[in-house]
């Protein structure tokens, strides 16, 4: 079967009650069941992502952001819930007027990782989003102090498509 990757930008507080209550993980954990992964922005508030949706939901790649120095960056979420780390800062991308510039925030992070878990699946026909996500933080280095979470991807080599390492 055919594998989907979902990307999403958004967030709020977890519903009262937990992940259980919060709809935006109950359609990640439904999507999971259709064979879509979900990865989600962890967020820009500098605080725990658990206690966001959907950045707490445990069906979902949960994506930080790490700056140019290979540090997470002083806005990004953090946590258990955080599953990797992706650039996200000074990102160049387009603007609301047209044109290109800098932009950072765990939105910029959060497509690298769509990125590559849409090349895991074509690499590995079958996975399944549990797969997916435990191959890219299998596949991942993790280059922080134990107190510092920040598995980060890494794309050379890991994985052969076409003839392509990646």
């Amino acid at each position: 079967a055919e594998l989907d990757v979902l990307n999403m930008s958004l967030g709020g507080s977890m519903s009262v009650g937990g992940e259980a209550n919060d709809a935006l993980c109950v359609a990640i954990a439904r999507a999971n069941v259709l064979g879509t992964a979900s990865v989600v922005a962890a967020g820009n508030e500098s605080s725990d992502a658990g206690r966001t949706s959907p950045g707490g939901c445990d069906g979902a790649i949960t994506v930080a952001a790490y700056d140019s120095t290979g540090k997470l960056a002083s806005f990004t979420n953090y946590g258990a819930d955080v599953d990797i780390a992706a650039p996200g800062a000074s990102i160049y991308s387009t603007t609301n007027n047209g044109l290109f510039g800098l932009k950072s925030g765990t939105s910029m992070a959060s497509p690298h990782v769509a990125a590559v878990a849409a090349l895991f699946a074509a690499a590995n026909p079958g996975a399944t989003p549990a797969d997916i996500k435990a191959g890219i933080i299998a596949s991942s280095a993790d280059r922080g102090e134990p107190t510092d979470y920040s598995r980060k991807i890494q794309l050379t080599g890991v994985w052969k498509l076409d003839g392509r390492d990646y």
